[in-house]
């Protein structure tokens, strides 16, 4: 099992802090160049339009084809198109670039998700997804600090090279380490994605409708917390340093990894956790005011929500693992098309009641956290899940 995991691990980070590194550049650039959220916001919105859209092919292709392949595809694209932002270096050529990178983050992202759910248990992926979200989050911290580093001491061409040679060392790894699946594990019949199934297995299912439900409305704050936020709080600050947009990025990561240190001993507390998660994270807004009076407090609102945020981890996890292995790629790719409508949503809802001031902005993330917390407890399916009790029944 841990062998399994080290691999699915390794090239989940590999590919992972190439791509933050990669998007992170971008972004830069554009903000740099503008100095307008509204650029910001479009850009993302119009990825997660394009991931939302393309999750439902994506989900397909996971069910119909081997993994292995998926990814090695995946990562050679990835290839192809930091190659093609080198070369071509105006804006609008960036942004195109951009989106297609998100797309084919869906594609492996289905991929490695599928895989490697389909490879363990339920207390395994847990487990796994848990450690995957600790060591995930401790590179993130290195990957902002390092992309600070290098745009203000070396230059943004640097990162190019760096993610280049990222990206070669995991389809190496990829390529060499991953086994190939079984050919009867490899199914390709249904490969088509008819109204039928999506009536089928999905709104006849109240447990996958409710967990839609539930990620929507936290994918309001998804949406705009981790990607438009820090850009409006270092406009809040009066200062434009990289270094500081990454110190600033790293502190939800650093709360992240020392939450994911708890849900390793704690992961079997489904629902527990996610109350916790929810509530602790609608409490760490009302604090978002204070930004521009004390510089600091911008880091530790930051960090503590990605402590409690980290929380309502296990809930995916539990999900995913339960799912059907034969249909389980185009039931995600479903999901996602849903939720990743609502990050877009959040942004544009966020960066219109972030011009009323922080107060009403604080206000509006709380109350999103809070909404779904009753939607949880009033949920007889989400409620109480605690595996560890499960197993002790047995």
């Amino acid at each position: 099992m841990y062998k399994k995991m080290s691999l699915f691990l390794g090239i989940n980070l590999l590919v992972s802090f190439a791509g933050t590194l990669f998007q992170m550049n971008i972004l830069w650039r554009i903000f740099t160049n503008h100095e307008q959220l509204q650029t910001i916001v479009l850009v993302l919105s119009s990825s997660f339009i394009l991931q939302s859209i393309f999750s439902l092919v994506a989900g397909v292709i996971a069910d119909s084809y081997p993994k292995k392949r998926l990814l090695l595809i995946s990562i050679v694209s990835f290839i192809l198109v930091v190659i093609g932002v080198y070369f071509i270096k105006f804006d609008s050529a960036r942004i195109i670039f951009y989106l297609i990178f998100s797309a084919i983050s869906t594609l492996f992202q289905r991929g490695i998700i599928t895989l490697v759910a389909s490879a363990l248990s339920t207390n395994e992926y847990i487990k796994y997804d848990s450690i995957s979200v600790l060591s995930t989050q401790v590179t993130a911290v290195l990957n902002n600090i390092l992309a600070g580093l290098i745009i203000t001491f070396l230059g943004l061409n640097y990162i190019y090279l760096l993610v280049f040679l990222l990206f070669i060392l995991s389809l190496f790894v990829t390529y060499f380490f991953i086994p190939n699946e079984k050919k009867q594990e490899i199914k390709k019949k249904e490969n088509t994605f008819p109204l039928s199934f999506i009536k089928e297995k999905i709104l006849s299912d109240k447990k996958i409708i409710i967990f839609m439900i539930l990620l929507f409305f936290l994918n309001l704050d998804y949406g705009y917390i981790p990607n438009v936020l820090p850009f409006f709080m270092l406009q809040s600050t009066k200062s434009l340093s990289p270094l500081f947009l990454s110190l600033l990025k790293s502190s939800t990561n650093i709360g992240e990894s020392l939450a994911s240190i708890v849900i390793i001993r704690f992961s079997k507390k489904v629902s527990q956790m996610t109350k916790i998660g929810l509530l602790g994270s609608a409490f760490c807004f009302i604090f978002l005011p204070m930004i521009n009076k004390f510089i600091f407090v911008t880091f530790l609102v930051l960090l503590f929500y990605g402590f409690f945020d980290t929380f309502t981890q296990p809930l995916f996890s539990y999900f995913v693992s339960s799912i059907d292995s034969s249909v389980r790629g185009r039931i995600i790719g479903v999901i996602d098309c849903v939720v990743y409508i609502a990050a877009p949503i959040g942004m544009i809802l966020g960066n219109t009641v972030s011009h009323f001031g922080l107060i009403p902005l604080g206000v509006a993330i709380a109350t999103v956290f809070l909404l779904t917390y009753l939607i949880l407890v009033q949920s007889k399916i989400y409620r109480n899940i605690d595996l560890e009790a499960n197993n002790e029944s047995k």
